[in-house]
C-alpha cells in the first residue's frame, strides 16, 4: 500500500498516481456460446451466466473484461449491468473472421452503445442478428484499420492457432497482415518464450521479412465460455494504463515491453521503491508528491 509521510509526521494512505497494471479478460463469451458453437448445454440464463462470471472474475482480481462474441453484440448488456455492481470495466465488442478466415477480436469504448456495434458489424459485412461463424467481407488488414477508424482496437486472435494470423495467412499476405501499423497486439497462448522457433523469432521482432518499428504486443485472451476457464492463467494478463480506455489499451501495446505482463512471465525481484517525497519549507514547503509504484526513477542536476 502506498503511504504519505507528512511533515507533521502523520501517515496518511496515498491515492494510486499514474499508470498501474489491470488484470484484463480480453475474450469472454456469452452463455449461449457453448450450446452455440460447440454442442454443449447452456450455463443458465444470459443474466445468470454473467453474473457468475462477472462474480468468479472479481474474486480472480481481474478488474477488466471485453465481452466478442462471434459476429454478435446481444451478450453485453447482460455483462454490463453485472459488473455494474462491482468496480469492473467492461469493453464492448464481438470477434469476425476475416474474409481470409483469421479470427479477429474488435474491442470498443466502454460507452459504446449496442446499435453503434451494430452498425460496426454491419460495415463488415455481417447482417444477421444471430452469433455465426460468417466470414467478413473485409480481409484482416481492412478490419484492423476499420477498428481503429471506429474509435476501437483490434487483437488478432489465437494467432498461433489454424484460425490465427501465423496459419491462416502466408507468404506476403502474412507479411502485409503483420506490418501493417494498426495491428497492435495479438493473442497467444501461453509465454512467448513457449512458441514455435519460427513464431518466436517473428513475434520477438528477430524475423528481418516481418520486421516492424515496434514490437507487436503478445497477450493472454484465451477463449472464457465458462467460469472454471478464468482459472486458466491463459485466460488473462497484466495491462497497465492511467485509464482503462481504449486509448489506455493502445498505449499499452504500443510499448508491451513495459505496459504487458503475462502470468507466465517472471515476477519482479524485490526492491526498494520510493513511496512519496514531500518537502518542508522552502519554496515547495508543503508539497507532497505520490510516486507510481511502476515509475521509480528520479533524475535531476545539482539542487533540482
Amino acid at each position: 500500500m502506498e503511504m504519505t509521510v507528512h511533515s507533521n509526521n502523520t501517515v496518511a494512505e496515498a491515492e494510486s498516481t499514474g499508470a498501474i497494471f489491470h488484470r484484463c479478460a480480453l475474450q469472454v463469451n456469452p452463455g449461449h456460446y457453448l450450446a452455440t458453437f460447440r454442442g454443449e448445454d447452456l450455463e443458465g440464463d444470459a443474466k445468470s451466466y454473467a453474473d457468475l462470471i462477472v462474480q468468479k472474475a472479481y474474486d480472480a482480481d481481474v478488474s477488466v473484461l471485453a465481452i466478442t462474441d462471434h459476429n454478435n453484440v446481444n451478450g453485453v448488456s447482460a455483462f454490463r449491468d453485472a459488473a455494474a455492481k462491482r468496480e469492473m470495466t467492461v469493453f464492448p465488442g464481438f470477434e469476425l473472421s476475416s474474409s481470409e478466415g483469421v479470427h479477429v477480436l474488435c474491442i470498443y469504448p466502454p460507452e459504446s452503445r449496442e446499435e453503434q456495434l451494430g452498425r460496426h458489424l454491419g460495415y463488415f459485412g455481417i447482417q444477421g442478428i444471430e452469433p455465426s461463424t460468417e466470414l467478413s467481407s473485409k480481409s484482416l488488414v481492412e478490419i484492423v484499420e476499420a477498428v481503429h477508424d471506429q474509435g476501437g482496437i483490434a487483437v488478432a486472435a489465437h494467432a498461433t492457432n489454424n484460425s490465427g494470423l501465423l496459419r491462416k495467412l502466408s507468404g506476403q499476405p502474412r507479411v502485409r497482415a503483420w506490418t501493417d501499423d494498426n495491428l497492435l497486439a495479438i493473442q497467444i497462448p501461453s509465454s512467448i518464450s513457449s512458441l514455435d522457433p519460427a513464431d518466436r523469432k517473428i513475434v520477438e521482432n528477430k524475423n528481418p521479412d516481418y520486421h516492424r518499428t515496434r514490437l507487436v504486443a503478445a497477450i493472454n485472451a484465451k477463449d472464457i465460455t465458462k467460469c472454471e476457464d478464468l482459472d486458466d492463467p491463459s485466460s488473462n494478463c497484466l495491462i497497465k494504463m492511467s485509464e482503462v480506455t481504449v486509448e489506455g489499451l493502445r498505449q499499452a501495446f504500443l510499448d508491451p515491453e513495459s505496459r504487458v505482463r503475462l502470468n507466465s512471465d517472471p515476477l519482479p525481484e524485490e526492491h526498494a521503491e520510493l513511496m512519496s517525497i514531500a518537502w518542508e519549507g522552502g519554496f515547495l514547503g508543503g508539497i507532497t508528491i505520490n510516486f507510481n509504484s511502476n515509475l521509480n526513477v528520479l533524475i535531476g542536476g545539482r539542487g533540482a
